[in-house]
């Protein structure tokens, strides 16, 4: 089925963004969420629910909307730097966060052909 392919894609892509952009140095973790963090777990929660409802045909306006709210987290954290960027050395920083916003852009496109598939109820 399309959609079980797409979301385990989909878990996999998050597992390695949720690495990059949730690591930071001790001192910054005992304090507040960073917006990144917070877009994260916006996106890791929806992403729960989807996964315990996504071979329900039913439920597929339920599972659209989740999967809008993943995108729209998504969409803001590319805007974000990872926390992770700081530990970086000054000249790999850019490659760094290049790779960061490539990998959630191609994220992007998986949920938004997760939401064609779910449209198709495929």
């Amino acid at each position: 089925m399309k959609i079980c392919r797409w979301l385990v894609a989909a878990l996999l892509t998050v597992s390695v963004l949720a690495e990059l952009s949730l690591a930071a140095p001790d001192h910054e973790k005992k304090g507040e969420p960073t917006a990144l963090e917070e877009q994260m777990d916006r996106m890791g929660a929806a992403f729960r629910k989807l996964r315990r409802q996504a071979g329900e045909t039913a439920k597929n306006e339920s599972s659209l909307e989740l999967v809008a709210t993943m995108r729209q987290a998504a969409t803001n954290a590319l805007e974000l730097t990872p926390a992770k960027a700081a530990e970086v050395p000054e000249a790999e920083r850019a490659k760094f966060i290049a790779g960061y916003q490539e990998q959630m852009k191609r994220f992007i496109a998986a949920l938004d052909s997760l939401t064609r598939s779910l449209k198709a109820g495929d």
